[in-house]
């Protein structure tokens, strides 16, 4: 059986902008869900999707989009700093701090760097 391949990265690279309004998040969940059911090994639409589900705060959902993003592409720093997030808005202090000490290594971004500092002062 042929295998579909999404090779419009136009789409997907259209669903990195966060969008600011819920009927935009909800659009763009709608999005990479789509393409999830085309090309379910597909890193970054997983991702969105997990990011999208996230600023929705279907949490649950999110967790399950970006640990397939994770297990498809373990260096995701942006998965791991929006798991990073999930997990410090649910106050879970010590899965915050690890999966931000992941996005630092895949990323060393500075906004990632000053977020593990502000995550390490809550312990």
């Amino acid at each position: 059986m042929a295998r579909f391949v999404v090779e419009d990265e136009q789409l997907v690279a259209g669903l990195d902008n966060a969008p600011s309004l819920e009927s935009d998040r909800t659009g763009s969940l709608d999005d990479a869900r789509a393409i999830l059911e085309l090309e379910p090994r597909h890193a970054k639409a997983a991702r969105l999707a997990g990011t999208a589900a996230w600023f929705l705060d279907r949490n649950g959902e999110a967790r399950d989009h970006l640990a397939a993003a994770l297990a498809l592409d373990p260096e995701d720093a942006d998965a791991l700093a929006t798991l990073a997030d999930l997990a410090t808005s649910e106050k879970k202090w010590k899965e915050a701090i690890a999966l931000r000490e992941r996005s630092v290594a895949a990323l060393p971004d500075p906004s990632q760097r000053e977020k593990l500092a502000k995550a390490r002062k809550r312990r």
